[in-house]
This record gives C-alpha cells, sequence and structure tokens, in this order.
C-alpha cells in the first residue's frame, strides 16, 4: 500500500504538525497556570522575593472595560494583570474596589518610586514578574475585609 504522507527528515508531515500543536498547547498551559504557580512556590522562600521600584508608564481599558496599567518593575517593562497572583498578600490584600483605588493613586503619583516586593521568575522560555507585596504609603478607604 502506497503512503500519501510526505516524509520529511524521518517524520511524516502529519506527525510534525500534530508536535507542533502539541508543543504550542503546552506552552499555552504553562503561560496560564505554571507560570504563576512557580512563582508562588519561589515565594514560599524568602530569599526568592525581591525589593524594588514600582512606576507607572501609561494605563489603557481594554475591550471588556477592564483597567490595565503598563508597569516599569526594576527596568522591566509589564502589564498590571500579568503581575497578578490571589495566594501573593499582594493579591488577598485588595480586591475589586480597593484595586481600583490603587490604580488611581498610581495615576495621580506616576514619577515616585513605589516600593514593591516581587517575584522575578526568569525561564529558558519566558520571563515574569509577580508582586508580592505592596511596601508604600497608600491605604485604601474601602473595607479590606472578605466576605
Amino acid at each position: 500500500m502506497k503512503s500519501y504522507s510526505k516524509k520529511i527528515r524521518g517524520i511524516y508531515l502529519g506527525h510534525q504538525k500534530l508536535i507542533i500543536i502539541t508543543l504550542l498547547c503546552g506552552y499555552f498551559i504553562f503561560e496560564v497556570w505554571g507560570v504563576r504557580y512557580i512563582a508562588e512556590r519561589k515565594a514560599e522562600k524568602p530569599n526568592n522575593i525581591k525589593e524594588g521600584c514600582l512606576y507607572l508608564r501609561s494605563s489603557y481599558t481594554d475591550t471588556s472595560k477592564m483597567k490595565i496599567l503598563r508597569l516599569t518593575i526594576d527596568g522591566h517593562k509589564v502589564e498590571s494583570h500579568r503581575t497578578f497572583s490571589g495566594n501573593m498578600p499582594y493579591g488577598y490584600k485588595w480586591n475589586g474596589q480597593q484595586r481600583d483605588e490603587f490604580y488611581q493613586y498610581l495615576e495621580y503619583n506616576k514619577e515616585k518610586c513605589h516600593p514593591i516586593q516581587y517575584v522575578n521568575i526568569n525561564l529558558l522560555i519566558t520571563r515574569k514578574i509577580f508582586i508580592y507585596d505592596y511596601l508604600g504609603d497608600f491605604k485604601p478607604t474601602t473595607n479590606t475585609k472578605k466576605y
């Protein structure tokens, strides 16, 4: 029986496509859940938590009306929604309206260095920064209790 698949370097073309699709899906899953998990595990050891300055570069509202801040953390450009993990003090200290107040505070104090603690993930395929805690002088006016 004659094979209709084209063979390139010992691997059939159909297999190459399957391998590429599998790698892309694996990378997507890693970006969404894996990096955040690694950051939370690294944050358990105090020597992995660094201190630095957070500066606001700009802000915009996305299509779902969510405010996104473009930040600079120790010279590395990041976006606010990519620096968040709910299992770190910054994540469970402020939520909802408190975070909106914090974003407004950053917009009014753009040039100021906002001291933070962060976890740096520097892997071969990705580099991410997650805010561990905010050390500055901002205090939310709304209630910070969890209900």
